[in-house]
């Protein structure tokens, strides 16, 4: 695949008293680069993307840098996560399909489309997986396991969101083949909570009536659909890297606790990848 260099994240070079550059402000990614001159570092965050490597390396001469000199910024550079050299599909190029009815599912689509998804799709209940990069698939109740399998037969990543009326859950995100499925969450909450059965009984939809919207408090929603786009655009960006994972927002506060998911032993759909001890390591004690 032909490398088209491009920056992980807008940057913008800031001058330091010694004389090296900064890039960036967050105190997580924020680099200081030392033997790079503000010019250089003026020319790195030109790259984009739209040219390959080779093409970035022979226009370097207009900014003033040899080949070697730019192909040596490159490296560095991406070794760094300031760029990105492997060819990943801009996010013009993906679809997306977010399932579910109400408030929730309409503006994490709004959000998706202006972050600059190619395709974003909604549906209400049943989507075609086809040529789908990420589903969000969006419920009133934790997601259950049916509702997941289209995607994970079609070997869709697929995220799982739901919100009660003050708290929200994102994740984890389900990777065919990779980390746990929905049935092994199912089957995690049974291990930790016996009755869970009896509860999930009570409130799953029935089969025929309309789709519960789902909808939550306006702070709690801000939250749900900016955490649930953050990982949308990193799978997107990157591939699938929070398998397993989920966030748990919860208002006011707001608080926040992460949760970690192993594939279950039980599951027909993933135990031949499965430890014999997995399943059973969710970091809370509850079944959310």
């Amino acid at each position: 695949m032909e490398r088209h260099p491009r920056l992980t994240r807008p940057i913008h070079p800031l001058l330091r008293p010694d004389g090296s550059i900064q890039l960036g402000l967050d105190p997580g990614s924020a680099l200081v680069a030392t033997g790079v001159s503000a010019a250089e570092c003026r020319w790195v965050t030109t790259l984009d993307g739209s040219r390959s490597e080779e093409q970035v390396l022979a226009d370097a001469a207009q900014h003033g840098l040899t080949p070697e000199r730019a192909g040596e910024l490159v490296r560095a550079f991406a070794a760094q996560g300031v760029l990105d050299t492997e060819g990943v599909l801009e996010p013009l190029e993906r679809r997306v399909v977010v399932v579910g009815a109400g408030s929730v599912p309409a503006h994490l689509v709004d959000v998706l489309r202006e972050a600059g998804i190619g395709e974003v799709m909604r549906c209400v209940e049943d989507a075609d997986p086809t040529s789908t990069d990420l589903a969000v698939i969006t419920s009133t109740v934790p997601v259950p396991a049916g509702a997941g399998e289209p995607w994970r037969r079609a070997r869709v990543p697929h995220l799982p969101v739901w919100c009660g009326p003050d708290h929200a859950s994102v994740g984890p995100l389900v990777v065919p083949g990779e980390g746990p499925c929905l049935q092994c969450l199912e089957l995690t909450r049974v291990h930790l909570d016996p009755a869970w059965p009896w509860i999930r009984a009570q409130i799953s939809r029935p089969r025929v009536g309309p789709v519960v919207p789902v909808e939550t408090h306006a702070c709690v929603r801000s939250l749900v659909v900016g955490i649930a786009a953050s990982v949308a655009l990193d799978v997107l960006a990157h591939g699938p890297s929070a398998s397993g994972w989920s966030l748990d927002a919860c208002s006011p506060g707001p608080s926040f606790e992460r949760r970690h998911w192993e594939r279950h032993p039980a599951c027909p759909r993933c135990a031949s990848a499965t430890s014999p001890a997995a399943g059973s390591q969710v970091q809370q004690s509850q079944w959310a």
